[in-house]
């Protein structure tokens, strides 16, 4: 089935090779499906970027210098640690041609925060809401029960058109916003978008952005080479970009994390001395060098190294094979007569580069007497054993680090999936007195120097207990076709560069 799959693929790309892409029309290849765009529920990584083209934010770091970018507001005020004054732009409309209105801004953060039927896994950033008030039509303040020093940073949140939901005017196909781009079309492999008649300075040669989802890395390489497309974003790795012509290949800093997760309730990994090991054993430079051509940096924390909350730790663990196989012997992991210590389950997906890189590190595992089962997996099968937490040992990347907060998210043991909690992030069962005393005391103050010392400390715990062990930070790589101009990456990855896009 998958054979015949491949071959309908192939012929319809034959066909459009031979007609090119539409003048109007940039052609953006991904290797996924897009997933759910409605940014309440909106989890996979293309999901989350094109929801960001369709709506707009209260703000925004979607720049080359990750600055505040204001969008539909045009201030924020802190009346006080637990209220704030939003004060919107006059003039954004939605698709719809309706303007956005303090009410709609009060309206979403409503729809974040509700439980009547499906919950939005993003409603937690909301529940401090004491009160909303909506001062006319531009004006919303907002009472919080407590501190809460990222109030700002949250406001990075697509605001929705309230009217039309409530009214049920609203569906995946159908959905609008107030950004630069609203859907046209849709089907399970594609997704074309056209801009924003309502949307003020949005001309351009360029009409319409078309999302390709193409599974297979070689067929994205063609695709491109051929003419066919114009744009595919970390998702042809370098190894195979360096080889293709009549294309622009570029590559800048990024923000994606790549790290190694462990599950501490699973009977060897709960030792943390197997855990350094593994992690000991792992030759990150080798694996930059031959699998990235240079184009990624270690990771020496979870946040990438230009955050300004980024800490060295001093307890990174270092690449020295000899020593990992030394701590496993004392520790009690004596070899078999097959020179097999013990044997772990590794679960990755089906992205063949991805399991490439799982291979690399299982043949260095097996040096030290470590033997790895691989199992490589569909991403929503994948997924589901992640939130499961049916893993020993699997393999991720973390995108858009932005705010530190995210380690509480990860790593706090509140955020321990439980029936309670299904959706709790901190899937490696990380049980730290330490941390959740730091992460909590970070939450009560507003001072970015007590805030940093406490996330300083965090991110020391997490490199000595190793519930995670983070390997890299990868560049962004674009490659391009040479009639595309105007486009420009930026650290988080997402598509911002799309709306100043033209053609030669």
């Amino acid at each position: 089935m998958k054979k015949i799959l491949l071959l309908f693929i192939l012929l319809e790309i034959s066909c459009s090779l031979r007609k090119g892409p539409p003048k109007d029309t940039a052609v953006i290849l991904v290797e996924a499906e897009i997933g759910e765009i409605d940014p309440r529920y909106a989890v996979s990584a293309y999901g989350v970027k094109l929801s960001r083209l369709i709506f707009s934010s209260m703000i925004s770091y979607d720049n080359e210098k990750l600055d505040i970018t204001y969008e539909l507001l045009k201030s924020v005020k802190s009346l006080s640690d637990t209220k704030w004054e939003l004060v919107l732009r006059k003039g954004r409309f939605f698709a719809d041609g309706s303007e956005v209105t303090a009410g709609d801004i009060a309206g979403t953060i409503e729809l974040y925060r509700s439980k009547i039927g499906r919950a939005s896994p993003y409603g937690h950033r909301w529940k401090d809401v004491e009160d909303i008030s909506v001062e006319g039509k531009y004006r919303v303040i907002i009472s919080l029960e407590k501190v809460r020093p990222t109030f700002i940073q949250d406001l990075d949140m697509p605001i929705l058109p309230v009217k039309a939901i409530k009214s049920g005017n609203w569906s995946e196909n159908s959905l609008f916003g107030a950004g630069r781009w609203k859907i046209k079309s849709r089907s399970r492999t594609s997704i074309i978008l056209e801009r924003n008649p309502w949307y003020s300075e949005n001309a351009g040669k360029i009409k319409y952005l078309e999302f390709r989802s193409i599974l297979e890395e070689n067929i994205r390489a063609l695709l491109m080479e051929s003419g066919y497309a114009d744009l595919s974003q970390n998702n042809i790795s370098q190894l195979v970009s360096s080889r293709l012509k009549n294309v622009i290949v570029s590559n800048s800093p990024g923000l994606t994390l790549t790290y190694i997760g462990f599950n501490t309730d699973t009977p060897y990994l709960k030792d943390v001395k197997v855990r350094r090991a593994l992690a000991m054993a792992v030759d990150r430079n080798g694996l930059i060098q031959s699998r990235f051509r240079n184009a990624a940096i270690k990771a020496s924390s979870v946040l990438p190294p230009s955050h300004p909350y980024s800490c060295e730790t001093g307890v990174e663990p270092t690449f020295n094979p000899q020593k990992a196989s030394q701590i496993l012997e004392e520790a009690g992991y004596t070899k078999d007569s097959q020179g097999v210590r013990f044997t772990l389950e590794y679960k990755t997906s089906s992205n063949p580069f991805r399991l490439s890189i799982v291979r690399a590190i299982a043949m260095q595992w097996a040096a030290i007497g470590v033997h790895t089962r691989i199992r490589s997996l569909e991403w929503g099968v994948f997924y589901a054993d992640v939130r499961a937490r049916r893993f020993e040992v699997l393999s991720l990347q973390l995108p858009e680090i932005m705010s530190p907060d995210i380690l509480g998210e990860f790593f706090h043991s509140s955020k321990i999936p439980s029936q309670d909690n299904p959706g709790g992030f901190n899937r490696w069962g990380l049980r730290s007195t330490e941390f959740d005393k730091n992460y909590n005391l970070s939450s009560m103050t507003m001072d970015s120097v007590l805030r940093k010392n406490y996330f300083c400390k965090m991110q020391k715990i997490i490199q000595e207990q190793l519930p995670v062990f983070p390997i890299w930070f990868e560049h962004n790589s674009a490659v391009k076709s040479k009639r595309l101009r105007k486009y420009r990456m930026i650290p988080n990855a997402r598509f911002t560069g799309l709306n100043q896009l033209d053609f030669n």
